[in-house]
């Protein structure tokens, strides 16, 4: 996994009146962004332990920190995610996982889709199998 190609620089214009953060789809976000939620965790929260199948999301730390654990099953990264200038893309096929999360943490996520259970993978050996497949094929 190429952690570089997994953080995106954002522009922020600050003044006088506080900060702009424009985000925009097939501009900053290399998808059409059909989803965005946000994620307030209690600190003890993991959140995410999933994959998906076809979805691509983009996170922005909008107030405080967490770590990011991704995983393509070959490797594993982990981001701290803890400024309002960088994106994260996470692609198809990695098992991600949302964790540390400070107290006044405040997460954007941007969605490549609208929300399908049928796309997540929730179980970790069957990501594993899927990625193997892929891999041979």
């Amino acid at each position: 996994m190429n952690l570089n190609k997994l953080k995106i620089n954002i522009k922020n214009f600050a003044d006088d009146r506080g900060i702009l953060i424009p985000i925009e789809s097939l501009k900053e976000v290399p998808f059409e962004i059909k989803r965005v939620y946000f994620l307030l965790s209690k600190e003890i929260a993991i959140r995410g332990s999933h994959g998906h199948k076809n979805l691509n999301q983009a996170i922005l730390c909008l107030s405080g920190s967490m770590d990011l654990i991704l995983d393509d099953g070959n490797s594993k990264e982990i981001i701290n995610v803890s400024s309002t200038d960088q994106l994260i893309l996470i692609n198809k096929m990695i098992w991600h996982e949302l964790t540390n999360f400070s107290q006044d943490s405040i997460l954007a996520v941007f969605a490549s889709d609208y929300f399908d259970e049928k796309d997540y993978i929730r179980n970790y050996d069957e990501f594993i199998k899927m990625v193997n497949k892929s891999e041979k094929n």
